[in-house]
């Protein structure tokens, strides 16, 4: 009888330990989980995360460029002064059509500035995302921007190209990731693309991939693949096209970027946002264009009808019912 006592105690302590290992994971399960989406604190006074205040610094680079771009289009080919600190080749900053390619890029600076700003702040106050977003900003466009200066090397004045190259790099280092969780695309959840949300975002990025793409040059050059002017434009207004090309290559990676981490009511909101910016871009900016982009009747047909689907898009039911288990 007390040998049978003994058994039944030792295996009553063995099950309260089972039990109480168990409860032990399942809290600590609990708290990665959360832990992992923990939000980040509001801002007190004038404080910010490292990751936000690297992210408004972008922002504010971007509409210092955006600026220079509007004060050499205003400046015209008569004085061209600011398009001279640039380039330093009065040729290309006189020609007539270039202003044409100014206004261009201009609009594609304007599109990304404010695609990068919805970005920041559906994500503002979650700093998994948010960390994840530097990281990404950091690729493209300080990254592309290192690329596209490096391509332009020999077209770009010392001064301004030497400017660039620390601005971007010192941005680089100051917002390199230092864990696996702030490195964009990795991420452990299988990808889902059968919403309507999902779809729209693939769509977006393989349009804005297809403008990068399709300006191969040709028989006329890189600069004379992207607008139809009344003369053709000299070989350095190539710089304008490439930095174009990194403008939709950012946006692109930008809506990768939503389509891989975004949970679909953020996506919804995102795309509720994107929807008002293409169909501005669509009806204003591409109408606008004194000297029209190459097959501008298409372009502004799909920018237009990208713009429709994210507005559907965002209009999507965000949950699904399921069935009682």
């Amino acid at each position: 009888l007390r040998l049978h006592t003994r058994t039944m105690t030792n295996k009553n302590k063995k099950s309260a330990a089972n039990k109480k290992s168990k409860v032990d994971k399942a809290e600590k399960a609990a708290e990665a989980a959360t832990t992992e989406d923990e939000p980040v604190p509001e801002p007190q006074g004038d404080m910010f995360t490292s990751s936000q205040l690297a992210a408004l610094i972008m922002l504010g680079i971007g509409a210092q460029k955006i600026y220079e771009l509007s004060t050499a289009f205003d400046q015209g080919t008569e004085n061209p002064d600011t398009c001279m600190t640039y380039l330093n080749d009065e040729a290309t900053c006189s020609h007539p059509s270039f202003p044409s390619m100014i206004i261009a890029k201009f609009h594609s600076s304007v599109n990304l500035w404010f695609l990068t700003a919805i970005m920041i702040m559906v994500v503002w106050k979650t700093e998994t995302y948010f960390s994840k977003l530097t990281t990404c900003l950091c690729m493209s466009p300080l990254s592309t921007t290192i690329l596209g200066a490096s391509m332009s090397q020999g077209d770009l004045s010392r001064g301004k190209y030497t400017q660039m190259m620390l601005i971007c790099f010192a941005l680089l280092c100051t917002s390199v990731p230092n864990s696996r969780d702030k490195i964009p695309f990795l991420t452990d959840k299988p990808l889902s693309v059968t919403s309507p949300q999902a779809l729209c975002l693939v769509a977006l990025f393989v349009v804005s991939l297809f403008d990068v793409v399709r300006l191969n040059g040709g028989e006329l050059g890189r600069e004379n693949a992207l607008l139809e002017t009344a003369t053709l434009l000299p070989e350095k207004a190539k710089i304008l096209v490439n930095f174009w090309c990194m403008d939709k290559l950012s946006m692109a990676l930008i809506y990768l970027f939503a389509l891989f981490h975004f949970p679909l009511d953020i996506q919804t909101n995102f795309l509720f946002l994107t929807a008002g910016l293409k169909m501005y871009e669509g009806l204003v900016q591409i109408s606008s264009m004194a000297e029209p982009f190459q097959n501008a009747s298409l372009i502004q047909t799909v920018v237009v009808a990208t713009g429709i689907a994210a507005a559907v898009a965002s209009m999507a039911p965000t949950k699904t019912k399921t069935k009682a288990e």
